[in-house]
């Protein structure tokens, strides 16, 4: 752009809007110098000089020539080679010429040329003032200036300032451009530049059109308005204003701007580009897309060199099935790494899940975000299963991928006082993993889950999810099952792995493998308690029908005791009972 503007307004710098008033005060009369014929007579009280052959004039330091010529009084016609050389500084030919010498006001006609300096004016009829030194043309002109062709229907040539004022159908032919403009126009005292009608710019693959504009050539500022378009190759821009400011290197959109190319399309109230940085702005009601993502907000920055952007104000980045939204986001390509603040959240559509969180880190590459808050606002993550909402909390929550793009597993580890809360389901432990694609997740460092009046322990505990559904809990080593219906009743199992498998929700079996430990209250059909089943064995499994259990089987070294109720001791549990409700999360606030 910068240089289809130098080329053009180098050329143009002569061109300016000018009135000027004629002063015929001073006009002299025009002398007869030479003729090889002549003849004098008198028509109508006026003298009359019929003047033929190598015909020679001149008038003050004007100098005129022809073949033929009849003059007048002051009144002069002159036919075939007609030249006028005005102080040596200006040349005027025509095949004819009418000519006032009280006004000195020339009307030329055929083959007409006006050569000022370097410059050339055709025109098969021109009107040129030799006091003010201003050639007006109606019907047509062709100006030449160094390699560079300017035509217009209508025009003014000022000599004495150098400049021209084209209208209608105004075209510039050069080697490195073209011009097609309505009207052209050009104001001396600011050295101002106008574009008074559509106007189009070529130079190779880089066009311009507006309808309206100015070049500022003291700043070096140009600016097209009104449908104002550019396009260069592939990349299209367009806005009611397009700003050029060759001293800051910067090109302005502004109003309904927009951007494209190939895959790339940008949109904004102004959108400006700087050269030298390759930085983009795009300010109010931002759009950005191109081949991987597209991006909303407020205010979008990026640039090309470094490939990297960063928001301002509310901001959306769709990147595959990530969603990032956050009050800032800021994201090298280079570094393959950004950073989202300010109430963030970060959406995989294809796991379900959201995370809240004051601040997230992630990489692209490795689909990587690590998300982490003060203690008064941790990180949340949602996830829908079983149609209901599973909310978890932690003091950081990281998500990465592994394997290849044929076996790609996304996990999500949560590390610190990581609390979960589901209508059927509520957990706490100190870390957990939940492998997103198998749909396992994994809880160690004393964790704790509640389901119902049940309260599971273990080292590590296992939750296997089916088709969004719980499908399966493990629990492995120190596993420890509590059950109530009163809280001063518990049915307890305990062993070194407790496999709890569920059917629509509900407990449907469960199996306690090593050192097998039960009690069980029993109850008759009034729901009465009848006695206590304390049991041990190598192995227990156990078969539920509507949450209600119906079957114990033992197997290999059973040893079973049934306690009458007056006999049981409330306090008499087994090792390892912990049973805690205080601590069990009650709702989401809870975490």
């Amino acid at each position: 752009m910068r240089l289809i503007i130098s080329l053009l307004f180098s050329m143009l710098s002569f061109c300016a809007i000018s009135q000027t008033v004629q002063d015929t005060s001073t006009s002299s009369r025009i002398i007869v110098e030479l003729a090889d014929n002549f003849k004098y007579a008198t028509e109508n009280g006026v003298g009359v000089k019929y003047l033929n052959g190598n015909v020679r004039m001149y008038q003050d330091s004007t100098f005129m020539y022809c073949d033929t010529a009849v003059l007048r009084g002051n009144e002069l016609t002159a036919y075939g080679n007609v030249v006028i050389i005005q102080s040596d500084t200006v040349n005027v030919f025509a095949d004819s010429l009418l000519y006032n010498g009280d006004l000195k006001l020339a009307t030329l006609y055929n083959n007409v040329i006006l050569e000022s300096k370097t410059r050339k004016l055709f025109s098969d009829y021109l009107i040129y003032n030799l006091d003010t030194r201003v050639g007006s043309y109606t019907e047509g002109a062709l100006l030449q200036n160094k390699g560079t062709e300017i035509k217009s229907l209508i025009g003014k040539y000022y000599v004495n300032e150098e400049k021209v004022r084209f209208y209608k159908n105004v075209s510039v032919v050069d080697e490195d451009f073209q011009l097609w403009a309505d009207s052209l126009a050009y104001d001396s005292e600011e050295n101002i530049t106008y574009f008074l009608g559509p106007t189009r710019i070529n130079q190779d693959s880089s066009k311009i059109y507006c309808e309206d504009g100015f070049y500022d050539i003291n700043n070096e500022l140009a600016e097209f308005r009104k449908n104002a378009e550019y396009i260069q190759g592939q990349k299209v821009a367009n806005g009611d204003l397009i700003k050029y400011d060759a001293r800051l290197k910067m090109v302005l959109l502004a109003g309904n701007a927009e951007y494209r190319e190939e895959e790339t399309y940008a949109k904004g109230d102004t959108i400006q580009y700087f050269e030298e940085t390759e930085d983009t702005r795009l300010i109010g009601n931002a759009y950005f897309k191109d081949a991987e993502r597209n991006m909303n907000g407020e205010r979008i920055f990026y640039n090309a060199k470094s490939e990297s952007f960063k928001s301002e104000g509310r901001s959306t980045i769709i990147d595959s099935s990530t969603v990032l939204t956050a009050d800032h986001i800021d994201f090298s390509q280079q570094d393959d790494f950004g950073v989202a603040t300010g109430m963030v959240e970060l959406i995989d559509t294809s796991s379900k899940t959201t995370i809240f969180s004051d601040t997230i880190e992630y990489r692209k590459t490795e689909n990587y975000s690590k998300a982490y808050s003060n203690k008064d606002n941790r990180p949340m993550l949602q996830s829908i299963l079983e149609g209901d909402s599973l909310f978890m909390k932690s003091d950081t929550l990281v998500s990465y991928e592994l394997g290849d793009s044929t076996a790609k597993k996304t996990i999500l580890n949560a590390y610190h006082d990581v609390r979960l809360y589901k209508s059927n389901l509520q957990a706490i432990c100190d870390s957990m993993i939940f492998n997103t694609t198998d749909s396992v997740l994994s809880m160690y460092d004393n964790p704790m889950i509640w389901s119902d009046s049940s309260q599971f322990t273990a080292d590590t505990i296992d939750i296997f999810l089916k088709d969004e559904q719980l499908y399966k809990v493990v629990l492995k080593n120190k596993a420890f099952i509590i059950n109530t219906e009163d809280s001063i009743y518990f049915n307890q199992i305990k062993g070194k792995l407790v496999e709890v498998f569920f059917v629509e929700g509900a407990i449907d079996s469960m199996s306690v493998t090593g050192n097998a430990e039960a009690v069980y209250f029993m109850m008759d059909e009034q729901k009465a308690y009848i006695g206590m089943n304390k049991s041990i064995s190598s192995k227990m499994s156990f078969k539920f029908e509507d949450s209600d259990l119906k079957d114990i089987y033992f197997y290999v070294n059973v040893n079973s005791n049934l306690i009458p109720m007056k006999d049981v001791n409330p306090e008499d549990t087994l090792d390892g009972f912990n049973w805690q409700p205080r601590i069990r999360p009650k709702d989401k606030k809870a975490l």
